[in-house]
């Protein structure tokens, strides 16, 4: 438990490697590598087709917005005090906490209320124990 966070708890941690292979049940989207269907299939592991049902608009877009305003409310202290400049990659985490300071409170509000919404609907679609396959409009992810 991060005695930092509230919504975090104490949970047992098992052994990830000693998972019975035979017990998993494992979704592909579409545009999974058939390259890794087979090798799970291989296993033992029950390959089954899977689609993540949700109607918001963007799921990935939703997603970043969340992450950056989190983000920022972690690494307030840090920019604050002007360490953001010497962050190597100018490029990409400087910039974004940099637009996350000025997002409306009510975009932001509008994006958790959606961000709700996607957590209820993945989870009544979720009927796996983890899929593999690209799973917002963004990147490749496995869950």
């Amino acid at each position: 438990k991060d005695p930092d966070d509230l919504s975090s708890s104490d949970m047992p941690f098992g052994d990830p490697f000693s998972i019975d292979l035979s017990r998993l049940t494992v979704g592909y989207l579409e545009d999974a590598e058939k390259e890794v269907v087979d090798v799970l299939a291989s296993k033992g592991v029950n390959m089954v087709p899977f689609q993540l049902d949700y109607t918001v608009d963007s799921a990935q877009g939703i997603l970043n917005f969340t992450m950056d305003v989190d983000m920022l409310a972690h690494f307030d202290e840090w920019q604050r005090a002007g360490l953001d400049d010497a962050f190597e990659a100018q490029d990409q985490w400087p910039f974004e906490l940099r637009r996350a300071r000025v997002i409306p409170a009510v975009d932001y509000l509008q994006a958790q209320r959606a961000r709700g919404r996607l957590i209820q609907e993945v989870r009544q679609s979720f009927t796996v124990d983890a899929f593999i396959g690209n799973a917002t409009d963004w990147e490749k992810v496995s869950m």
